[in-house]
């Protein structure tokens, strides 16, 4: 059963991200592979990111607990003259840092014959977009790639979270897709995708000379979403993960119509 919204469908974020995610990164390798051989072939490759456990105070990576043993009491008392002498404090609990590791696929389009990567298509998740070292990490990588040859497709399909940075300000949008070419560099094309607007058409920039890849992002989410039988198994029954505005719930709520009370 196709998805009844006309391009993303909010209820994904919060309830199956990670599995949408790996299976867009598969749909997207499957529909440009073949459109750019024999000049290019598609890799999935994974990063792995740090993450601080969601709703931790200020955010701080989920803490294993540390117990100080109190030598004092299976010593006894110190002799006359050595008051404190190797004692303890009475048993405190310290937080110690655990590294969360988040993994995450993007698709590398590179040259058959040198290796070299000439497009790097990223689905940011959240980890990319909430305060933390796996945000700091996709910066980092982010402002590599963009120092680079290579060229930089990214979607962020994600409501919630922070935006990543741009110079200026952007159109107020529940999605964005952001292209970046090396000849272009510092400028880079942004599609600003409201919530009941159809998912883009975008070019897939490779190699100097070549033309671009069209990439209809519409029709691979509906082959995800059918494939994945996420009708099903999404519950419609409650909210958004962000909330949507009352006029937008009611009509999600509209367009739901029966699956809402499944």
């Amino acid at each position: 059963m196709p998805s009844v919204f006309p391009g993303m469908d909010p209820y994904l974020e919060e309830q199956v991200w990670t599995g949408f995610h790996s299976q867009f990164i598969a749909q997207l390798q499957r529909d440009l592979a073949p459109r750019v051989r024999p000049k290019y072939v598609t890799y999935i490759e994974e990063t792995v990111y740090l993450r601080r456990e969601p709703g931790a105070e200020r955010g701080w990576i989920v803490p294993d607990a540390f117990v100080v043993e109190d030598l004092r009491a299976k010593r006894g008392p110190a002799p006359t003259g050595q008051v404190g002498v190797g004692t303890l404090a009475p048993p405190v609990t310290l937080p110690l840092p655990q590294e969360d590791e988040v993994r995450q696929v993007h698709l590398e389009v590179r040259r058959q014959d040198t290796g070299a990567v000439v497009c790097i298509i990223e689905v940011l998740s959240p980890v990319n977009k909430e305060a933390g070292p796996g945000r700091e990490q996709y910066l980092a990588k982010r402002r590599a790639v963009l120092r680079s040859p290579a060229q930089l497709v990214e979607l962020d399909l994600l409501r919630g979270g922070e935006r990543l940075p741009v110079e200026g300000v952007l159109p107020p949008a529940a999605y964005y897709v952001c292209v970046s070419r090396t000849e272009e560099w510092p400028q880079a094309g942004v599609w600003p995708v409201g919530l009941r607007e159809r998912l883009p058409r975008i070019p897939v920039p490779l190699g100097e000379g070549d033309p671009d890849v069209p990439l209809d992002l519409q029709a691979l989410f509906d082959a995800v979403y059918e494939a994945a039988g996420y009708a099903e198994t999404l519950d419609y029954r409650h909210g958004t993960e962000p909330p949507l505005s009352p006029e937008d719930a009611a009509w999600a709520e509209a367009l739901l119509g029966p699956l809402a009370s499944l």
